[in-house]
């Protein structure tokens, strides 16, 4: 797991800075997505969800979705197939670790600053801004891997 994040770690950044040499082609599309990934979170952790695997499954689709729309807008195929390899098997794993064992609450924040980022047009700000929340991510898998031994 830990190998798998920081393969996005490397290749995720580079996909945003692409993407944002033309933000506006890009923001519309990344805001309806995080809108929907805002949403699918506040249904997860909605106490009478917390139980029901459709919502887990709906909160990783519309956060990985979120990521999608950076991939399929930054110009390079290449790039876009192998982050997509990647997190596929990514969010796979983090499907089995459980319920109720969920970042939501801080993926979405995360996804605002890079959202706010596109927004502003600041390509320095969203690089930044991925690499802390792929970082982030880095850090919340070690920490479930090593809870679960």
């Amino acid at each position: 797991m830990a190998e798998l994040a920081d393969a996005r770690l490397v290749l995720e950044p580079g996909a945003i800075e692409r993407a944002m040499r033309h933000p506006d082609d890009l923001l519309s599309e990344l805001e309806a997505s995080f809108r929907n990934h805002e949403r699918a979170a506040t249904e997860l952790l909605m106490p009478e969800h917390q139980e029901t695997h459709q919502y887990l499954r709906k909160y990783f689709e519309t956060d990985w979705s979120f990521h999608e729309v950076i991939l399929q807008n930054c110009g390079n195929r290449y790039i876009a197939q192998a982050v997509d390899a990647l997190s596929f098997r990514v969010h796979r794993m983090r499907q089995t670790i459980g319920i109720g064992a969920t970042d939501a609450p801080i993926a979405v924040a995360e996804h605002r600053a890079i959202l706010e980022a596109v927004r502003h047009r600041d390509s320095d700000e969203a690089i930044k801004q991925m690499r802390i929340h792929l970082a982030n991510l880095e850090v919340r898998v070690a920490t479930n891997d090593s809870s679960s031994e």
